[in-house]
């Protein structure tokens, strides 16, 4: 399995969850915040809001005690940003908790990326949680980080 089988796998397992917004495969870079933020913008119960995610790839550590003659134990790391717009008014806090909750909860339930395609269980985890501005639109952030193991083997 490849950094873009597993990439893949999370973007799918994404899908499955309800009112996430738009998601992104890769991570998502613009010259303006305006451009940025739009690159997030969908409708959810008839109301437009900036709400979706992206995955972020961040390499790879292998682990040296499982070290076989051809093999060895690659951690895939990668990290789902959520973003969802914030408004006091209307609590969205308890909508994007939730979601983040959800978000875990499938990839961690997820059987290919948890054992049966991989080798291991690495439970999700959610590092940030808290308001950020991007450009003149306050949103709730989010970062939760899958480690994904795979047995690499360089030779058959």
């Amino acid at each position: 399995m490849s950094e873009a089988t597993i990439r893949s796998r999370i973007n799918t397992v994404l899908g499955t969850v309800s009112n996430i917004g738009t998601t992104h495969d890769y991570e998502r870079w613009s010259s303006t915040w305006d451009a940025y933020l739009a690159q997030f913008k969908t409708t959810i119960g008839s109301t437009p809001q900036i709400r979706g995610a992206e995955i972020l790839y961040r390499g790879f550590t292998q682990d040296l005690s499982t070290l076989s003659t051809c093999s060895v134990v690659r951690y895939h790391n990668f990290v789902v940003v959520f973003i969802m717009g914030l408004n006091d008014g209307d609590a969205t806090e308890k909508v994007a908790a939730p979601l983040v909750e959800a978000i875990v909860a499938a990839l961690d339930k997820d059987a290919a990326l948890n054992g049966a395609s991989y080798v291991g269980f690495n439970p999700s985890q959610v590092e940030t949680f808290e308001p950020r501005m991007f450009g003149d639109v306050l949103c709730h952030y989010a970062e939760i980080r899958k480690i994904v193991a795979e047995d690499f083997t360089w030779a058959s």
